[in-house]
């Protein structure tokens, strides 16, 4: 099936459960061809989905988790022991012990974006994952986990939002033009998995999870983006400030 229809099957199933709970969503569609919508949306007119793109404050798409306590034996963190967190850390700062010295992430993280200097049939899909770092934080009811790479002037990546049995993944990109009347990104979570090894945290908490999602993501701006990740997370539960 071609993946303009796609697009429009998917448009469909959108319309009809747009008000249902995630569990009877777009979700039932099969894995494969939602990851060729998240791999070429960038070729298509992504007009007819961006009405169904909410903010991470919009309760339509959150899920249910599952919880495997035994999640920190997985082979992944025994990989994260022998090897250091990438240079490009966008929560580390000079001084600041609380990460610890060995990755906390064993992500791949594909970003797919037009490429407008070769027009709207190229493209260019970039893995980040290998200089993503993780951490949490907790404020009130909800975990926050943000998972990213920081280049300088900006950054990107994704969060993970948990409150109760439910989460939401959402991707996110920032760069050094601050303007408070941009519109607040917006994503359509295609598929989306979350396990992690508790069913709450507290702070100062140790935190062992594995992420697997693929969504549409409009950042500030307006422009879409593929986004798919897949891989395992960890970190100490913090108090957010402010």
């Amino acid at each position: 099936m071609r993946t303009g229809c796609l697009i429009l099957l998917l448009t469909g199933a959108l319309i009809g459960c747009r008000s249902k709970p995630v569990k009877n969503a777009f979700l039932e569609l099969p894995r494969n061809r939602m990851e060729r919508v998240v791999d070429s949306v960038f070729r298509h007119d992504t007009r007819n989905l961006h009405r169904f793109a909410v903010s991470y404050t919009d309760e339509r798409y959150w899920s249910v988790f599952e919880v495997d306590p035994h999640l920190s034996r997985d082979t992944a963190y025994q990989w994260m022991n022998r090897n250091e967190e990438p240079h490009l850390n966008s929560f580390k700062e000079k001084g600041d012990r609380s990460l610890p010295p060995r990755r906390s992430a064993k992500i791949d993280h594909y970003i797919t974006v037009r490429n407008y200097f070769e027009g709207k049939e190229h493209y260019f899909q970039n893995n980040i994952g290998a200089n993503s770092n993780c951490e949490a934080y907790l404020e009130k009811n909800t975990l926050r986990i943000q998972i990213g790479a920081w280049y300088g002037l900006g950054g990107e990546g994704f969060f993970i939002y948990q409150s109760g049995a439910r989460f939401l993944s959402m991707p996110y990109y920032y760069d050094d033009m601050l303007d408070d009347r941009m519109p607040e990104p917006r994503n359509i979570p295609l598929w989306q998995k979350l396990i992690l090894d508790k069913t709450r945290y507290s702070i100062g908490d140790s935190l062992y999870g594995y992420i697997s999602f693929g969504s549409i993501f409009y950042d500030q701006y307006g422009e879409s983006s593929g986004n798919k990740a897949d891989g395992f997370f960890r970190a100490v539960v913090k108090k957010r400030d402010g």
